[in-house]
C-alpha cells in the first residue's frame, strides 16, 4: 500500500536517511520494518521562526516492494536574448 503524507523535521533529522526513514514510520503510526521506502515529492525549508525547520511531503510505501521514482531534471532555456521583456513589481517575497 502507498499513501501520501507530509511531515516536518528538523535539519538534523533531515541530513539522517534512518532517523527520516524511522520519522516516516513513526508519522504512519507503524513499525519501522513495515515501511519498505519512500520518495520524497516535495521538500522546503521553513526559517521563518527561530529553529529552523524542513517539511517534506513523501509517498510511503507499506508492505510492498519500494520502486524509485526517477527524477527528472529541471529544463531551464537561456533566456537573455528573448524579445519579450518582465516587469517585476514589488520587493517581497513574491516580487
Amino acid at each position: 500500500m502507498q499513501r501520501q503524507i507530509s511531515v516536518k523535521v528538523n535539519p538534523a533529522a533531515a541530513a539522517d536517511e534512518r532517523m527520516l526513514h524511522d520519522i516516516v514510520a513513526q508519522s504512519l503510526g507503524i513499525p519501522s520494518s513495515q515501511l519498505t521506502g519512500y520518495s520524497i515529492l516535495k521538500k522546503s525549508l521553513d526559517a521563518r521562526s527561530r529553529q529552523a525547520f524542513y517539511q517534506f511531503t513523501i509517498n510511503a510505501f507499506i508492505n510492498e516492494p519500494y520502486q524509485q521514482v526517477p527524477l527528472v531534471p529541471l529544463q531551464l532555456r537561456d533566456v537573455h536574448k528573448a524579445r519579450q521583456t518582465v516587469v517585476i513589481v514589488g520587493a517581497g517575497p513574491a516580487g
